[in-house]
């Protein structure tokens, strides 16, 4: 089953950002995933937002893929 994980990080960016002061915030990776045909492996990462655009880093590896911010009125269940 091929698994989709822009809007994992659509959701995850906007609980994450929506909580921190700055542009920067690390998320976990619990299995390998692709975001815009590349592979990245289950792990840490940090990832900064800035005009437009989200880098995923790990390591000396990084991507860069579209983003945006959107505000929502309630906080995620858990």
């Amino acid at each position: 089953m091929k698994k989709t994980l822009l809007l994992s990080f659509v959701a995850l960016g906007v609980s994450a950002f929506a909580s921190s002061n700055n542009n920067n915030f690390k998320m976990t990776l619990t299995q390998d995933s692709t975001v815009e045909g590349k592979a990245l492996k289950a792990g840490d990462y940090k990832v900064t937002f800035d005009n437009g655009t989200a880098t995923i880093k790990h390591g000396n590896d990084a991507i860069e893929v579209p983003a945006h911010e959107e505000s929502e009125g309630n906080k995620y269940s858990s």
